[in-house]
């Protein structure tokens, strides 16, 4: 009787985990993406945004089962700033990226931030090929489209 119980409190445990990191992973998709919209457009990122996300992170840090309480989000959302700061202070970054990265590291324990960072700064480098590619014409894409015109016209 008393295995019985302890399964059931095992998989309820086990819901409740697959509930937090879900919460959490929509939380900073969605975060997310309205920076990146807003960045796009604006090349800002509101500090609205900001403040409401990390009033969420915080929440679900703390009051949802098996988060990873207000130590773990404070040093999450420190980690994310101190991982950013450098490329900030030698003008690489604009002050809404570290902020952006703080709020996504509160969500996440330390553990996994510089992960993160790693991933969104390889991301982050590819866009940034493309763009330089697009607009000043140099790189792989735009010799690519070159040579696909060229072929297309010897063709006709």
């Amino acid at each position: 009787m008393l295995s019985n119980s302890l399964c059931r409190f095992e998989s309820k445990k086990k819901m409740f985990e697959q509930f937090y990191l879900s919460s959490q992973v929509l939380a900073v998709t969605i975060t997310t993406f309205i920076a990146a919209w807003s960045d796009w457009n604006s090349w800002r990122i509101p500090n609205n945004l900001i403040a409401g996300s990390a009033a969420a992170a915080i929440m679900l840090a703390v009051f949802s089962p098996d988060g990873i309480g207000i130590v773990g989000c404070a040093l999450g959302g420190i980690s994310g700033l101190l991982i950013f700061m450098p490329f900030y202070l030698l003008r690489g970054m604009a002050a809404g990226d570290v902020k952006l990265m703080a709020i996504i590291g509160m969500c996440f324990e330390p553990s996994i931030v510089f992960q993160i960072a790693l991933a969104t700064g390889l991301i982050g480098g590819l866009w940034a090929l493309v763009i330089l590619d697009i607009r000043k014409g140099v790189g792989v894409i735009s010799w690519a489209l070159t040579y696909w015109r060229a072929r297309t016209n010897a063709l006709k």
